[in-house]
């Protein structure tokens, strides 16, 4: 299975249909994590019309490929920023991690086992 049909086939288990004209997003520029910066992210998407389906479907997208690790809420609130606030991002600036930190995260490979008898 290619690729964008397996994209597809995910989102549609969850029920997420993608626009019919939406073109795939380009690779990030960062090969090393495969993944968006924020300023990165804002350029692809600022690109549709804010409130149309296409924009939306980029999002869904992008989140579905892996490119950026954060959830919808968190790039709403960062492209709401962008455009009523007036805030500036850098094109390769990281994320903001907030809460807890994680148990596992990505670079890790497999769980580290507890000594015996904990």
């Amino acid at each position: 299975m290619s690729r964008s049909r397996q994209v597809k086939h995910k989102l549609s288990q969850l029920g997420k249909k993608l626009p019919c004209s939406l073109p795939a997003p380009p690779e990030p520029t960062n090969k090393e994590t495969k993944t968006y910066g924020v300023g990165e992210f804002i350029e692809i998407v600022s690109k549709y019309p804010k409130g149309s389906r296409l924009r939306g479907g980029m999002i869904k997208h992008i989140l579905a490929e892996g490119y950026v690790k954060r959830n919808q809420d968190t790039l709403r609130k960062v492209l709401k920023n962008h455009e009523q606030k007036g805030k500036d991002y850098a094109f390769d600036e990281e994320w903001n991690f907030v809460g807890r930190k994680p148990l596992l995260n990505d670079t890790d490979g497999a769980l580290q086992r507890l000594p015996k008898g904990r």
